[in-house]
């Protein structure tokens, strides 16, 4: 699943933000390239003529000196204003509903159960031999 979502700046160069759902990727395994399954998100903010602006989600900061004035966020070196913001959020959260991602967090949920349950076993078995 790929979204994107795009804006001209106030330079006129097109902004380009990508959120791509992957779910397999080839590997190269002692010499022969394998496909294996997996679930990462890749965000990319991408402008014409200049490439790769920022290769993460974007995150709220205080005291951003934008020439504009008005950011609140910034993702790589692309500075964000509310709307902006909210836009990329929403195209983050869209690709996060998907099955495939829920089921995801469901894994990783399940494993730090798994671990606690594990961990609290393993406290009582050392309480028990050290009495």
């Amino acid at each position: 699943m790929k979204e994107q979502i795009r804006w001209n700046a106030t330079n006129g160069k097109e902004i380009t933000i990508t959120v791509e759902l992957i779910l397999s990727e080839t590997i190269w395994a002692d010499g022969d390239r394998i496909e294996v399954k997996c679930c990462e998100m890749d965000i990319r903010a991408e402008a014409e003529g200049i490439g790769t602006l920022a290769n993460d989600a974007p995150y709220k900061r205080d005291n951003i000196k934008s020439p504009l004035g008005n950011a609140v966020a910034v993702m790589g070196k692309l500075a964000l204003n509310q709307e902006k913001y909210d836009l990329v959020m929403a195209t983050i959260a869209k690709v996060e509903s998907t099955p495939e991602w829920q089921a995801k967090l469901a894994d990783i949920d399940a494993a730090a159960k798994a671990d606690e349950k594990y961990e609290d076993h393993y406290a009582k078995v050392m309480s028990a031999m050290n009495q």
